[in-house]
């Protein structure tokens, strides 16, 4: 549950910056409060098809526990090591995938709810296109991955954008309109 609710947020965080988007570029964006919005059909069943795919993401990090705890019983019983030692050794390793996978998974679930967001909004609003950019824009940020800075000025249909946006684990690109 807890969760969700770092989903709904990312949700409507996309949906605040979809508005300033457009208001930006000039269009007239109705004023609504979150939970307006949030009881629109289209946010509630991309918000519902969020909460599984994070559920199902979190089903993986569950098996990969699972098969690296059973991997170090099976090693720790060919070497001969002590229970103690079996225990010290799963709960490093376990605490790294633990950690490692779920920030991953967070993020990526924030910027996919964040995405998914802004084109239902932008779509709402009557805007056809968006273009990719990637949030640090600078020559000297390393962080912007080469897949990401070749989308950056891209151009596409709503349709087309849906599910781009995280491109990868850790992604930090967003949409922007193109308004004419």
């Amino acid at each position: 549950k807890d969760g969700n609710q770092f989903v709904r947020s990312a949700y409507g965080r996309g949906i605040k910056h979809a508005d300033a988007r457009l208001k930006e570029a000039g269009v007239d964006v109705p004023d609504e409060d979150l939970r307006q919005v949030f009881n629109k059909p289209i946010h509630r069943e991309k918000l519902q098809t969020l909460f599984v795919k994070d559920f199902r993401a979190l089903e993986g990090v569950t098996d990969a526990v699972e098969k690296e705890t059973t991997r170090i019983i099976a090693e720790g019983l060919t070497e001969g090591v002590n229970p103690n030692e079996m225990a010290r050794r799963i709960t490093d390793r376990v605490d790294k995938i633990g950690k490692t996978r779920a920030t991953t998974l967070a993020r990526t679930s924030v910027i996919d709810a964040h995405a998914e967001a802004t084109l239902n909004r932008y779509d709402r609003m009557g805007v056809e296109e968006v273009g990719a950019k990637v949030e640090f824009q600078t020559a000297g940020d390393t962080r912007v991955c080469p897949i990401c800075a070749s989308l950056e000025g891209t151009t596409l249909k709503i349709a087309e954008a849906r599910g781009m946006i995280p491109q990868h684990p850790r992604c930090r690109c967003a949409w922007l309109p193109v308004t004419n």
